[in-house]
Formats: C-alpha cells, structure tokens, sequence
C-alpha cells in the first residue's frame, strides 16, 4: 500500500513566568497595583541620577616652556580635572578607573611620581611656577557641555602651580588614608605607636597594588619594609591641600622606592586617564621617543577629595622634562621649537578643554643680555592688564623684593594697574616688533591654544632646531587650522648668538640642601646633611625628613649639628645680625622611630630655623647591618639605593598674607637630596660554585680510583 505521509503538527509551548513574577501573577490582584511598587521604585532613583547628570566637571591643561640659565629648557605638562559630585558611578571627564580605585580604598589624598634623572636645584631652581588663570573670552567648547563656561568664570581670578614638587629619582607615593566605621579598640596603637592601624594597612596595601596595575610600576614592593608614617612631615603648613592633613580620622603613609624608573609604559596608561586622551590637545606633544632622551624625566598624579562643606574631586597630571637644545647638537645653538623639542606640532585641540594654555618665559640670561625672537607670537589680546600676561610667581623670587615693589601701589587700585598696562601696549596696526618687545617686558608669552584657529596663516622667519627656514615657514603657513597638517610650532630664537656661552656664575637658589654618606670600609659610615640659608634678611624654617633602611642603622648618641655663618661686616652688610642667632641650636624638635630588622626602617624627623647666611650641617654615624646571602639582590655588587631626604619649607611670613595667599605662596615647597648607594658587605657568592667544583674534582679522582681497583682484573700475560 502505498506510503502515507504523516503530517507534523507543531508543537507551541507555553511560555511560562519569570520566578520572580510568579507569586505575583498567582495573586488574585489587579495589574494596576501589581506594577505600583515598581513605579514607586522606579521614581526612587529619578532624583539621584538627575543630581548625578548635573555634576559640574571641568578639564583644563597647561604648559609651561621656561629656558633655563644652563642652556636647558623645561617642559611641564599640567592637565587638572574637577569634579563636584562624589558619585561612585557617574563620571563624564574624570578617569573613571582611578576614582574608584582611590574610593574604594578610603583615600582622601594621594601623590604618585615616578622620576628619572637629577633634578638640579643649583642651576634650574624650583620646579613649580605659580601662575593666574587666564581671563579669556567665555566660550562653550563646541562641545554642547555647560561647565566650560562656569569653570572660566569661578577660576578667573584664581592661581594655579604648573609643575610638581615631586622631583625625586625613582618612585614616591604618599597618602592619606581614612580609618573605617568600625571601632576600633586600640590595641595595635597600644603595643606600636609606630605602625598604622590594622585597617589602614590593608587600604594602603590594596592601593600600592592597585596603582601598581593601573601604571604598571613596581609599587606592589612598598611593604612595611618601606613604608612610613610620619609625624611632621605632610602634616605643617601644607597649604596646597584641601584636605584635612591633621584630622584624627586620617593616617598619612609614606614610602619611597628609589630603584624604579619611568617607561613608555607608564606614560601610556596615564595619557589614557585624559578625556582626549593623546590624541588631541597638548598631550598630543608627549612623544616617548623625545620625552624618555631628556636629562630630566618624570610624571606625577595628584588625587585629593574635597572636604565639606565642598564635595567633589580634583585630579592633577604631571609631566615635566628638562631637554638640551644647546649640547644635543654638532654647533653649541640653544634655538629651539615645539618640533624640535618633541618631534611633533600640535595639530589639533582638545574640544573638552575648558582652557588650553601655552606659556613661554623670557629667558633668564644671567651676566649678559641677549635678544631673543618667539615666532609665531601670540593672538593680539584687545586689552590686555597685567593680571592676564605678567602675574606668575617664581617660588626663589625674593618676597621682600616683591615686598618692596608692591608697596610702590596700594593694591586695591586696579585701574592703575591697567592704565600701566595699556600705556605700554602697542597700538592698533603695530609691527611684530613692537608686540615682541612687548611680550618680552611681560615676562612670558601666552598662548590660547583652546581654538587653534586664531594662529592660522601666522609666518615663521626664524628656523630652531635642525629645521631650516623654507621648512619653518611652510609649517607655520599651514599652523592653527584644526586640519592643518603642520600645526602650531613655536618656535625661540636668538639671532645674533653664534654660539650659546654658559654663564660663569647662576644665583644661587634661596635655600640649598644636599646629603653625603662617607667612611671608609663596610661596617661604619657617617651621614651628612647640610642646608644653606642663602637670604640675607630671613631665616628659613624647614622639616628634615630622613627615612633610612633597616640595615642602615644610625646611632642617635653621636648626632651633631655645626652651625658656619659667613663672614659679618656691620659696615658692609645691610643687614643686622645678632649673636643668638649662631650660638643657638638649629634644631628645635626632633622625631625619631626606631628600625626593626627586615620590619620596619628607621625614620629621622627634624624642625630647623637656618639663620640668613648660614650652612648648618648635620652628622650622624651609621652602622651597616650584616645580610643573609638570600637577602642580596642580583647585583649586590652594585650596592643598594638610598632613599633621598626630603625638605618641608615652611611659606615666608610675608607669604602668608591675605593677599599673597592665593598666589601660591602661602604653600609649603618641597626640595629633595640626591639619592646614594650604600656598599655593604658582600658575601663570597663564587664560593659556593668554588666549593661544588672542587669536591666535585676531588669525589670523581676518589671515586675512580676505588672504582679502577674493584674492578681491574690482574693476570699475567704471556708474551
């Protein structure tokens, strides 16, 4: 018979109700107040994300291009991002991966810099310029977003440090760690008053691994071995903080790791915490290639939540180099431009930057004077004063002599100022020369690099670096436009220096401090620290931080302080001098806390008043410990890094009026020694491979001799 085909009904199953729906849908209710706790569930969390999408955030970014007296030029980057929502889950411009690593770990401040290189305090001074928010044009950033605007207008009259204090080789973190909720009983602070609590412990190890992987860096090594919790340090006059240093509920840790030293691979992951990250703006400039050549090299991060009745965060990015135009070359020329310097132009800006500065300095020619060029010049201000272009702070500038020339004003007239300022601006249709002459007289040159277009078509006549002139010229032919190919290249010249001559003498910096460990052998050292006091009418205050490795071991019985005035004339110096001020002791406090071998390490604190043209020198003798032959590094011939001492120098009186405040100068600077290498006693470690070659020579002669006469058979032989 034949097939018959069987036809297939489908199947329809039933779709079934979530679990969570079931005991709902079982309910003999309505479906209106079914769905009436989810709406009220719903409007709940309408208000927190409406809060959340108001927060107002800010990013601004600065560079600074200073020549030094040496022939050098110094390139800081600063790129400041702020926030005034403490939201765990909203972020627009801020780095998402690096404020919630810091909440996560209650982290109410941290600093992280990572160095290569000596910065030198003699030649090239402080590393931080405090300058004045530009008072530029109010503008919406082409982005749509509301805080440009807002941030120019609250941060016009505001001061800003462009730099980092943070110059120490190797790597340097310091934090301020808030306790838990939770009680605590005391017993750890009880048994040792010199360790942090159990629970800030465990944060502080939780951030340096954390840090560790965000900027892939060695910091998962500071262990307790490293680490510090110092008393007067980080905690006097640190005026540059918005938080709380003193406050019971935070526990400051220290630690330095002075064998690290900063790669392309630290560089990236913090390029990447930018909003537009380094492809526009002035991170663009940052090239490895050129940044990892220069003498000097460091980058540094700076986190700091705000304290009530303010809320927010605020985020700091530091980059900062010391190139050599005048000794990279065949001819002894420190011309030098943008493309020069880095290799690169900038092409584009940043649209999310609510202000983009570049700012040049007039170099600082000490002995000879020397006409430069700056080509091409900044945009034509309408009117500008003397708060827009003149007003930066050098923290080695004399207060007295600012002293001095403020009370040539009265300071609360403003319009002398500007009147002052206008005389000397050009008039309308002037020549290049005569702006030149009067960016020169301003002290720097700034540049609004915000909107590129304002320096499209701006000529360039001079050439720096190994560029010539026609390439110069195309380039700045096409510089400015947002698609420009060249881009911007600013360019310093000096025309009729044939060749650069270093200065025979630089003045010396207002306060100067170095460290030597000396001694002859392996067992005994003696460690010496001196401070110059260099003004001639104040006498400077300072806290002296020495954190010394466990093996390291000080003997505190053989501390001694020299105090060496120079020479007093009454009839020369203007200056008065009074005996007490020489025979009276240095120090006026001291701190200490003990080492625990391969705990803990010895940490030295001291309170200093250095008298106006004095040294004070500061000895102490050393023991070096004996190391197990496993707790030398590979190269434990090499020797084993120390940690440089740092300086807290407290703000000049003067510093600390209400008007010099908000210039910056009321802040705490911090200076830092060179780091030395510590020889210890090194064991024999061919030794060991010795000892294994020669029992190994005398076992195989013993062996096959016994062996020859076991098994050697002797019988005659007939011949």
């Amino acid at each position: 018979m034949p097939h018959q085909k069987r036809r297939m009904q489908p199947r329809i199953a039933k779709a079934s109700p979530p679990m969570a729906l079931a005991p709902l849908l079982a309910l003999p209710l309505p479906l209106p107040l079914v769905l009436l706790p989810l709406l009220l569930l719903l409007l709940a969390t309408i208000p927190s994300s409406i809060a959340s999408s108001h927060s107002v955030e800010s990013f601004t970014e600065h560079l600074l291009l200073r020549p030094l007296p040496d022939g050098r030029l110094q390139t800081s980057f600063d790129f400041h991002l702020a926030s005034d929502s403490d939201s765990r889950a909203h972020f627009h411009l801020l780095p998402r991966s690096l404020l919630q690593l810091v909440q996560t770990h209650n982290v109410d401040e941290a600093h992280l810099s990572l160095n290569t290189g000596r910065w030198d305090y003699n030649k090239w001074g402080s590393p931080v310029r405090s300058v004045r928010h530009e008072h530029h044009r109010p503008h919406g950033n082409g982005n749509g977003h509301g805080h440009g605007h807002d941030h120019d207008a609250a941060a016009a009259s505001s001061w800003i440090q462009v730099g980092d204090d943070d110059v120490a080789p190797g790597a340097q973190l310091w934090a301020r760690l808030r306790h838990d909720d939770t009680p605590h009983n005391g017993t750890e602070s009880a048994t040792d008053p010199f360790s942090p609590p159990d629970d800030v412990a465990r944060h502080w190890t939780d951030l340096t691994s954390s840090l560790a992987g965000l900027f892939c860096t060695s910091l998962n090594a500071l262990d307790s071995r490293s680490t510090v919790m110092p008393n007067l340090a980080f905690h006097s006059g640190a005026r540059e903080s918005s938080s709380a240093a003193s406050s019971p509920a935070t526990t400051t840790l220290h630690a330095f790791l002075p064998s690290e030293s900063i790669c392309t691979e630290n560089l990236t992951p913090l390029l990447k915490l930018l909003p537009c990250k380094g492809h526009a703006g002035l991170a663009s400039l940052l090239n490895p290639l050129s940044l990892f050549g220069a003498n000097f090299q460091g980058m540094a991060v700076h986190v700091v939540r705000r304290t009530p009745p303010a809320s927010g965060w605020h985020v700091k990015l530091s980059v900062q180099a010391v190139f050599s135009p005048a000794v990279t070359r065949d001819v002894s020329n420190r011309d030098w431009s943008l493309e020069s310097v880095f290799a690169r132009t900038l092409q584009r800006s940043c649209p999310l930057a609510a202000q983009s500065t570049i700012r040049v300095t007039t170099p600082d020619d000490q002995g000879y004077v020397s006409e430069h060029l700056v080509d091409p010049l900044p945009a034509r201000p309408a009117r500008p004063s003397v708060r827009d272009h003149a007003d930066f702070v050098d923290p080695d500038e004399d207060d007295d002599a600012r002293e001095d020339g403020d009370e040539r004003h009265d300071g609360d007239d403003d319009d002398d100022d500007d009147a002052a300022a206008s005389a000397s601006i050009p008039r309308r249709g002037a020549s290049d020369a005569a702006w030149q002459k009067y960016w020169s007289e301003r002290g720097e040159y700034v540049y609004d690099v915000t909107s590129l277009s304002a320096y499209s078509g701006s000529g360039s006549a001079s050439s720096a670096g190994s560029a010539s002139s026609a390439s110069n010229a195309s380039n700045a032919s096409g510089s400015g436009g947002e698609s420009g190919k060249a881009g911007l290249n600013i360019a310093m010249t000096w025309p009729k220096e044939q060749r650069f001559r270093y200065p025979d003498a630089i003045a010396p910096p207002r306060v100067a401090v170095s460290r030597i460990l000396s001694g002859s052998g392996q067992q005994r050292s003696v460690l010496t620290t001196t401070v110059r006091n260099n003004d001639v009418r104040r006498a400077a205050s300072l806290v002296y931080l020495e954190t010394l490795p466990w093996f390291l071991q000080p003997q505190l019985h053989t501390l001694r302080t020299h105090v060496d005035a120079d020479a007093y004339d009454d009839q020369r110096d203007a200056y008065v001098r009074f005996v007490d001020e020489v025979t009276s002791d240095p120090v006026r406090e001291i701190v200490y806390q003990p080492s625990v071998d391969r705990q803990r390490p010895f940490v030295l604190e001291m309170r200093i008043v250095v008298p106006p043209r004095t040294t004070v020198r500061i000895q102490v003798e050393c023991r070096r410990a004996f190391l197990r032959y496993a707790e030398h590094p590979p190269d434990a011939h090499r020797g084993f890094d120390l940690a440089p001492a740092v300086f807290f120098l407290d703000p000049a009186p003067t510093a600390l009026l209400p008007g010099r405040q908000g210039r910056g100068q009321g802040r705490q600077r911090r200076m830092y020694t060179t780091s030395n290498l510590v020889e210890l006693a090194t064991p024999d470690f061919s030794f060991v491979y010795t000892n294994i070659i020669f029992t190994s020579t005398v076992i195989a002669l013993f062996f096959g001799s016994t062996l020859n006469g076991f098994v050697r058979r002797f019988r005659d032989v007939v011949v």
